[in-house]
């Protein structure tokens, strides 16, 4: 299953349920970093846009397996 990656604005994107914040390069920061978000709990920063949605599909497939696993021990 594809998943769109939405512009909200020109610094933030939802991805499933999630809420990406790009965070632009700084004199201080020379790295433009995107913050993961789902509701108020950040999910850390990476590096570039594609790691972010890799980083939440594999969360869901995570979570797809911990669900699985429970059913099989059921």
């Amino acid at each position: 299953m594809t998943h769109t990656l939405i512009t909200l604005s020109r610094h933030s994107h939802q991805y499933r349920e999630f809420t990406i914040v790009r965070h632009p390069k700084t004199a201080v920061n020379p790295i433009v970093h995107y913050h993961l978000w789902l509701d108020n709990n950040s999910f850390g920063k990476v590096d570039t846009l594609e790691q972010a949605t890799s980083y939440i599909d594999w969360l869901h497939k995570m979570k797809e397996g911990e669900c699985l696993s429970h059913d099989l021990h059921q």
